[in-house]
């Protein structure tokens, strides 16, 4: 048995349908690549209905300039920070697209597996480790 979804989006506010999770760091052209991800939610006719979750490292300028520009495009957006495990997991199991933009660059080459197994490892759990979700 899995966890339900609605109760835990319940459980952390989360009031929209549609819930994208976007984690890492930011900074730099990761920064640009969240302003690029709000400016395409900012053009969905559903957008009231979207939730765009940054758990993310960042510095105040960079959560500033993410914030400034989402609230002027009418986008929601949470800043979780950065999250322990569990709490991380939580909110993966409230998400229902985990975002991952790879710039083509050598390092970010391998930082794609860890990235893909955050986002996929909730389905291993469900399906394997049941005692995980108690």
């Amino acid at each position: 048995m899995c966890i339900d979804k609605q109760k835990v989006r319940e459980r952390l506010g989360i009031k929209q349908k549609f819930v994208l999770i976007w984690s890492g760091h930011l900074g730099g052209f990761t920064t640009y690549d969240v302003l690029f991800l709000i400016k395409a939610i900012s053009i969905s006719k559903n957008k009231n209905n979207i939730l765009l979750i940054l758990a993310a490292m960042a510095n105040e300028n960079e959560i500033n300039l993410i914030s400034l520009f989402a609230n002027k495009l009418n986008v929601n957006l949470k800043y979780v920070g950065f999250l322990e495990k569990k709490s991380y997991l939580t909110y993966l199991f409230a998400s229902d697209v985990g975002v991952f933009i790879r710039p083509s660059s050598l390092f970010s080459h391998f930082l794609t597996g860890r990235k893909v197994m955050d986002y996929t490892r909730l389905f291993y759990i469900c399906a394997i480790n049941k005692r995980f979700l108690s």
